[in-house]
């Protein structure tokens, strides 16, 4: 009987697999938009010739009911006309609040990072919070 329980809690444990953390933007709205975009290019030149590009842009959408979260990230590198940068990563997440304790909810995220040998590391789950 304890495999059957050590499984079961494994199984609904989903919260602690996730690698793009969240709660932060959350706790930041009671209702409505918000969010923020950003887009960056930097460049230097002399001894070493650099380029860094970098776009972000973190939103969440809340009404009484149902919160949308929406998370993009990507920066690219090269340095004397090398790469030595290019990572980016993905989080979408859904909720729907069905009682004033419970909502179910659902996400995806991807990542990857050239550098760090992570070709594409991929998440989609849900669960009741």
């Amino acid at each position: 009987m304890k495999p059957f329980w050590a499984l079961l809690v494994f199984l609904f444990s989903s919260s602690v697999f996730g690698f793009i953390d969240i709660e932060s933007l959350r706790q930041n709205v009671d209702h409505g938009f918000s969010g923020s975009s950003g887009a960056a290019i930097g460049g230097a030149s002399g001894n070493v010739d650099v380029f860094d590009l970098g776009v972000n842009s973190q939103n969440l959408y809340k009404d009484n009911k149902r919160e949308y979260i929406l998370l993009l990230n990507y920066e690219y590198g090269e340095a004397k006309s090398l790469k030595n940068q290019n990572q980016g990563s993905f989080h979408f997440r859904y909720s729907q609040q069905f009682s004033d304790r419970w909502s179910w909810e659902s996400f995806t995220q991807a990542e990857f990072n050239e550098f760090k040998a992570l070709t594409l590391r991929k998440l989609l789950g849900a669960g009741l919070r």
